[in-house]
C-alpha cells in the first residue's frame, strides 16, 4: 500500500516537473523572440 501511494506521488511531481519545465522553455523562447532580456 505504501509502495503504491509512494508511487503515485512520485508520477504527479514528475508531472508537475515537466509541465513547468516546459512552461518554462516556452517563455523563454518567447523572451528571445521579443527581445526583453
Amino acid at each position: 500500500m505504501i509502495q503504491e501511494v509512494i508511487q503515485v506521488t512520485l508520477k504527479d511531481q514528475i508531472h508537475d516537473l515537466l509541465k513547468g519545465a516546459i512552461c518554462f522553455t516556452i517563455v523563454s523562447l518567447l523572451y528571445d523572440k521579443l527581445g526583453l532580456r
